[in-house]
């Protein structure tokens, strides 16, 4: 099945990019660190200069009296990333938007050069948000977001927990969600915790609590929920999730991102450098810089207390 990933390389600084395709990639979001200026898609031909190095190792340890003789063969293409384009010039948006697959592509990396000439790599793992026992006509045009992970001497060193708690979550819903389900999509205001605490985290059990509250007045239901419902809940769970956190963020174009977001959970989009509290709220004393690519054109920054 591989590990698929869709690699973007900058193609001018007018913020067009070429898509490629990965089949192996995404796998521990080894590109990040396999992309350079010497490997421009990942990995490299050296598997004969390996393979004299592996029989030299076996003849050494035979010695004299055991011939090792044989032929290598051809270097086979080890790179990682197929360079030939899926497609030319596309923007941020329209690669999130029309050419990730957000159910079979794992990661998306972003390649461009920095103010040194050097390659600058920015991995997003994806978030598909449907559900694997839903009717496959119902997940269809359904999308996800992408996340990036938090990273330690080149490791990834927050993506299992990231995905293991997205997964958690997405079970629980899963579990609790039919087509004919008590809640609807139109009920998740009334479900929700207030709207106004951005910065509060978001307890699933509270949810829960709170729908199932409603629900006992409703009979009849296969679920707590529906399908759309536990969708929406899972995708501001993620949105919650992230906009409490200093070293991640989701992608602000992500194709299941609404500008509605951008206004409830801007942080989850940005990475601030700090908080206080202000009567009670958490709000940003500043923020990290963020390549173009990184944030959406037309997204408005909250202003930091100082």
């Amino acid at each position: 099945m591989g590990h698929r990933a869709i690699v973007l390389y900058e193609t001018n600084p007018n913020g067009l990019y070429n898509a490629h395709y990965s089949h192996w990639g995404a796998s521990d979001l080894r590109l990040a660190s396999e992309i350079n200026e010497g490997q421009p898609f990942g990995g490299d031909k050296s598997e004969p200069a390996f393979a004299g190095a592996l029989i030299k190792m076996f003849a050494d340890e035979a010695g004299d009296d055991v011939e090792i003789s044989g032929e290598l063969a051809e270097a086979t293409d080890t790179r990682e990333v197929d360079p030939t384009p899926i497609k030319r010039n596309v923007t941020i948006e329209e690669a999130f938007a029309d050419i990730v697959d957000y159910l079979h592509h794992e990661a998306v990396f972003v390649v461009r050069r920095d103010e040194d000439g050097d390659f600058d790599v920015t991995a997003y793992r994806t978030h598909w948000l449907g559900f694997s026992a839903e009717p496959h006509e119902n997940t269809e045009e359904v999308t996800g977001l992408l996340t990036t992970v938090r990273w330690h001497d080149g490791r990834p060193v927050s993506d299992s927990r990231d995905r293991g708690k997205i997964a958690g979550t997405k079970n629980t819903l899963g579990a609790l969600a039919a087509e004919d389900g008590a809640i609807t999509r139109e009920d998740i205001n009334d479900v929700w915790p207030d709207g106004s605490q951005h910065y509060t985290d978001i307890d699933l059990s509270d949810v829960l609590t709170a729908a199932q509250q409603k629900a006992d007045s409703l009979d009849g239901c296969d679920g707590l929920f529906t399908y759309d419902a536990a969708r929406e809940i899972l995708r501001r769970m993620i949105l919650a999730e992230y906009d409490e956190d200093l070293s991640k963020y989701v992608h602000s174009a992500s194709a299941a991102v609404t500008e509605e977001d951008w206004e409830r959970y801007p942080l989850a989009f940005l990475c601030p450098r700090g908080m206080t509290r202000v009567l009670g709220e958490m709000y940003p004393t500043g923020y990290s810089e963020m390549a173009p690519h990184e944030v959406s054109d037309g997204m408005t920054w909250p202003e930091p207390v100082n």
